[in-house]
């Protein structure tokens, strides 16, 4: 996660997983950044395996 302690707010949300983890971890992600909660602008999630 990239955070901005002067705003005080998540900037970038980042997850590394297994291939068979992807499509939960994706939603998982989607749903944060969806969220008026959290306020987070981007996110993204990486593959350990093929580093996509």
């Amino acid at each position: 996660m990239l955070y901005d302690f002067q705003s005080e707010q998540a900037k970038v949300i980042g997850k590394v997983c297994q291939a068979n983890d992807l499509k939960d971890e994706t939603g998982k992600i989607i749903r944060l950044i969806g969220e008026n909660e959290y306020a987070i602008p981007a996110g993204f999630v990486l593959n350990d395996k093929t580093q996509e």
